[in-house]
C-alpha cells in the first residue's frame, strides 16, 4: 500500500465491557471467510482466547461480588480483570496490524477484505454520558 493511501487505524480506548463487545464484533466479522487467510490463523485464535478469558475473569469478579469477600480477593478479583483486558487488547493490536498488512490498493480484494475485517473497529464510538455514584459511566455504541 503506497504512503499516500495509508490511513491510520488506532484502537479506541476501551472499557472491559467495550473490549468484550468489540472483540465478539471483531471475530464475528472475520467468521463468514470460508477459508482464513493462514497469516490470520494466529491472531484470530489469540483473539478469541482473550475475549474468553476476559469473559471467564469479569464473570469471577461478578460472582465474587455475591458473597462476602475479603479486601484481598476483591484486589486479585480486579487484577485478574486488568491483566485479562490487558491481554485482550494486546490480541486485538496484533489482529488489527496483521489484517492492516493485507491491505494493497493494487490488489482491490485485498483491500476490501482487509476493510471488511477493520470494520468494527472504524465503526466503534465511545460517548460519556451520565454520572453513576462518583463515576461516569461509558456508553459504548458501535454505528450501525
Amino acid at each position: 500500500m503506497n504512503r499516500t493511501a495509508q490511513k491510520r487505524v488506532t484502537l479506541p480506548l476501551l472499557s472491559v465491557h467495550g473490549a468484550l463487545t468489540l472483540g465478539k464484533q471483531l471475530l464475528a466479522a472475520a467468521e463468514p471467510i470460508e477459508e482464513h487467510p493462514p497469516f490470520l490463523a494466529e491472531p484470530l485464535a489469540k483473539l478469541d482466547e482473550g475475549l474468553r478469558a476476559l469473559r471467564g475473569a469479569v464473570q469471577f469478579r461478578i460472582q465474587l461480588q455475591t458473597v462476602a469477600p475479603s479486601r484481598h480477593q476483591k484486589l486479585r478479583a480486579d487484577v485478574g480483570v486488568h491483566v485479562a483486558l490487558d491481554e485482550m487488547l494486546g490480541a486485538m493490536r496484533s489482529y488489527v496490524v496483521r489484517v492492516a498488512a493485507i491491505a494493497d490498493e493494487q490488489e482491490p480484494e485485498t483491500a476490501a477484505l482487509a476493510r471488511r475485517l477493520i470494520t468494527p473497529v472504524a465503526q466503534w464510538e465511545m460517548k460519556y454520558g451520565e454520572h453513576v455514584g462518583s463515576h461516569r459511566r461509558a456508553r459504548h455504541v458501535a454505528a450501525a
